[in-house]
């Protein structure tokens, strides 16, 4: 008998096969490590470029997709804070109440357009 296989076994994939190739596996082996550090580098390099691209704000509000919200967001905590703030200052301030309690309004005018944006964006998004 041939050792080649014949026709129909190798149309099934019923081939015999050496499969205690030791030299071609460990040439896989470092052919994929090989890739698997590339890939590694090239993360590496597109992380470097992306944090050197974003600057000092970009650290910490992100890329721009998301930087108007978060901003709003600090936004509607600040103008919250000096709301409370400016009413505690009316109560123990009697002579400046009226100071005090225009400037509330106005903080809390801040936060609440703040929030509009927020939910506007928000709506806007949702629809497309």
């Amino acid at each position: 008998m041939s050792t080649a296989p014949n026709r129909s076994q190798a149309k099934k994939g019923i081939v015999n096969q050496d499969q205690n190739d030791a030299e071609f596996t460990e040439v896989q082996q470092r052919a994929h490590q090989s890739q698997l550090e590339v890939a590694k580098e090239k993360n590496r390099h597109e992380q470097a470029m992306l944090e050197q691209n974003l600057g000092f704000i970009g650290k910490f509000f992100g890329d721009g997709k998301n930087t108007p919200t978060f901003i709003a967001l600090i936004c509607v905590l600040f103008g919250g804070s000096m709301y409370v703030y400016c009413l505690s200052s009316s109560k123990s301030t009697t002579a400046d109440a009226e100071f005090w309690s225009e400037n509330a309004s106005r903080s809390l005018n801040l936060a609440i357009t703040a929030l509009a944006y927020i939910f506007g964006k928000s709506a806007a998004s949702a629809k497309s």
